[in-house]
């Protein structure tokens, strides 16, 4: 999947791909999003949508996904600096997916979507502009 995610991602302009890295070798992946679909999620103008989140089988299960988890908003911060709030759509059914983005700091506030696969909890990760020194 996360190939194809890539491709689409180099074509659309509003797709920012990004690889998780550990120890120099790639462990996963995220597309950051800011194009009008985001509306589905937010009315924030100054979102953008985390999707296609996913960390190669070998990796899984050494931490990797919550440590990506842990640094989003230090990354968006540093990225994208008009960003003021992250969001997804989890599968109201994927509780382990759910339980991991709440430990990381997102929220649910009770909005849900239809996806492709049911219901989806819709979370939202503040962010905190930085500041700047005097």
């Amino acid at each position: 999947m996360p190939k194809e995610m890539l491709q689409i991602a180099l074509e659309d302009k509003h797709r920012f791909p990004v690889v998780i890295v550990s120890n120099e070798t790639p462990v996963g992946f995220f597309i950051l999003y800011d194009g009008e679909e985001r509306f589905d999620y937010t009315d924030h103008s100054n979102s953008l949508v985390f999707r296609a989140f996913s960390i190669n089988h070998a990796d899984q299960g050494n931490g990797h996904a919550k440590a990506a988890l842990l640094q989003l908003k230090a990354f968006t911060q540093h990225h994208f600096p008009e960003a003021e709030e992250i969001v997804l759509a989890v599968n109201l059914n994927n509780l382990p997916a759910r339980q991991a983005y709440l430990k990381a700091g997102f929220r649910d506030d009770g909005r849900t979507k239809m996806g492709r696969n049911g219901l989806q909890h819709i979370l939202v990760l503040p962010i905190e502009k930085k500041r700047s020194c005097p």
